[in-house]
């Protein structure tokens, strides 16, 4: 077999492997595509990574952002659904930061059930698409932020969110 020959049945070989990798990759992005979505639509409960204890119902009841916004000052949006691990684990996190006197003097608070349908079009509006997801909003100005969320599981997540929030706050020059 010539050189030529050979050189072109490798590039054909290459070829073809680089067009079955690009399937098989193709293929499982399209399930974990749906298997988000059936999670974050409730549809896979059984996924969840944390305790099967839903967040506290108090959330629920919790204030909406049309509330928050009234108080006049900027607001924490935590946008969260009960069946998730990583919200679990946030939870006491953001309970701790929005019940220190800084944060409750200077903040309102809202919270977005994202399981919940009436809240569809404001998780399209902030384009949500995983959870715990928590945003900054300044009702004055209407900028929004949306705070890096691998800050709420590391040891000083606290003061990075409460250093967040004094930023956003500061007026920029």
């Amino acid at each position: 077999m010539s050189e030529e020959n050979k050189e072109k049945k490798c590039h054909k070989k290459m070829l073809i492997a680089g067009v079955i990798v690009s399937l098989i990759l193709s293929i499982a992005a399209m399930g974990l595509s749906l298997v988000t979505f059936l999670g974050a639509n409730g549809y896979i409960p059984s996924l969840s990574m944390g305790s099967d204890l839903p967040i506290s119902k108090k959330y629920d009841r919790g204030r909406s952002l049309d509330k928050a916004m009234k108080k006049d000052k900027p607001v924490i949006i935590w946008f969260y659904v009960d069946w998730c691990g990583y919200c679990q684990k946030f939870a006491p996190i953001f309970d701790e930061l929005i019940k220190s006197k800084d944060v409750k003097k200077k903040y309102a608070v809202a919270f977005v059930n994202c399981d919940n349908k009436d809240n569809q079009k404001l998780i399209q509006e902030y384009n949500v698409t995983g959870f715990p997801t928590v945003f900054l909003l300044n009702p004055k100005t209407g900028e929004k932020k949306q705070l890096d969320n691998y800050k709420f599981f590391i040891p000083a997540a606290k003061e990075e969110l409460v250093r967040d929030l004094k930023d956003f706050v500061r007026p920029k020059e």
